[in-house]
């Protein structure tokens, strides 16, 4: 066993449980997913997953704006939107700075996300460690139900044939 650990779970509630740090001090974070769609536009957070690595800033590369503000090891931006942010549709290169600084941590090129579709973005590995290297992973965590595709599907084709 690496890690025993309870949750608690309430109903009706979506969560990522997730087991951090290195194996000698792993540890459980539970975040609770807000997987509301909006179909304007893609919803994003990000987590902080590598233990040796300083609080960071998540940018958009060349002197964008900062997207995620001080995010600390195992934690998540509180933007008063439970770590949620909503961007247009598109690609993003995205820049993972020391916070506070300019200082670049870990360069994130040509992020793609979707409208309708709910993201978590993860850095997760050591920082200056070649078996382990900084990196970050994403996860989906929430798209349209299939029906709700097939009726916008089905609403298509009716426009479609109406012109």
């Amino acid at each position: 066993v690496v890690i025993d650990a309870d949750v608690p779970l309430a109903a009706d509630t979506a969560y990522s449980v997730i087991a951090t740090d290195v194996l000698s001090n792993i540890t459980p974070i539970v975040l609770t997913d807000d997987n509301t769609l909006d179909p304007n536009n893609a919803r994003v957070r990000f987590v902080h997953l590598s233990p040796n690595a300083p609080a960071v800033d998540i940018a958009v590369a060349g002197g964008g704006p900062t997207l995620f503000d001080n995010v600390a090891f195992q934690q998540v931006d509180d933007n008063g939107m439970g770590g949620y942010i909503s961007v247009p549709a598109g690609v993003y290169d995205l820049e993972v700075l020391v916070a506070g600084t300019n200082n670049l941590a870990l360069s994130v090129p040509g992020l793609s996300v979707d409208a309708n579709t709910v993201y978590t973005v993860y850095a997760m590995g050591l920082l200056n460690n070649q078996q382990t290297p900084l990196g970050a992973y994403v996860s989906v965590d929430a798209i349209p139900e299939p029906a709700t595709l097939a009726m916008m599907a089905l609403g298509g084709l009716a426009l479609i044939r109406r012109r």
